[in-house]
């Protein structure tokens, strides 16, 4: 299960960089409502929404295919009953994110994101470029393609995914017993002034 806890949030990250730009100065501050329309269109052209939620649809398919593997790849196998209740406790988690991810609760911190990262004429340039043929193009064959790069995505997260659990592990370790020494120097402490 923390396998796919893991991959979860791996695959969260990576979806996370599909909305990011490199931070510049940017003078929007001085034509807010401008700027806010140009992301909103820009947001429609590009279906945010709609993708956003392929986006989520596709991580939890690969959430569901990595847990198979994962059940696959026990020695012995798992009994019937094991493999359904972890299925079911898969399946609450997974109602738990869709219920908490979705476009409409990022929306605001996208245009925030979009509107302190792109100037106006950024903007503009983009979305000329995907109302035209050719960024209409790119964009669907970009989606076409995107449920591929989630697959090499989850297949190179699978390669080192023994080393992350155990790095996280060990840094779940360390942060427990300094949290266990930070607790006995304080009780010593308290001992001391009483």
């Amino acid at each position: 299960m923390k396998q796919i806890l893991n991959l979860l949030l791996v695959s969260l990250l990576c979806l996370s960089t599909l909305f990011c730009a490199p931070e510049q100065d940017s003078s929007n501050s001085k034509q807010p409502e401008k700027v806010d329309r140009l992301v909103r269109e820009l947001f429609e052209v590009l279906d945010m929404r709609g993708q956003t939620q392929k986006g989520f649809d596709m991580m939890h398919e690969h959430q569901m295919k990595s847990f198979d593997q994962v059940m696959g790849s026990m020695p012995g196998g798992m009994p019937e009953e094991g493999i359904k209740y972890i299925k079911s406790q898969q399946m609450n988690l997974s109602d738990f994110l869709k219920g908490n991810l979705s476009f409409d609760q990022m929306v605001g911190d996208l245009k925030t994101l979009y509107s302190k990262n792109f100037k106006i004429e950024e903007l503009e340039a983009a979305l000329n470029f995907f109302k035209s043929p050719m960024g209409r193009s790119y964009y669907k064959k970009s989606m076409a393609i995107l449920p591929e790069v989630m697959e090499i995505s989850r297949k190179q997260v699978q390669t080192f995914m023994p080393e992350l659990i155990q790095k996280v592990q060990e840094i779940q370790r360390n942060i427990h017993k300094k949290i266990q020494e930070l607790k006995e120097k304080a009780a010593e402490e308290q001992e001391v002034r009483e």
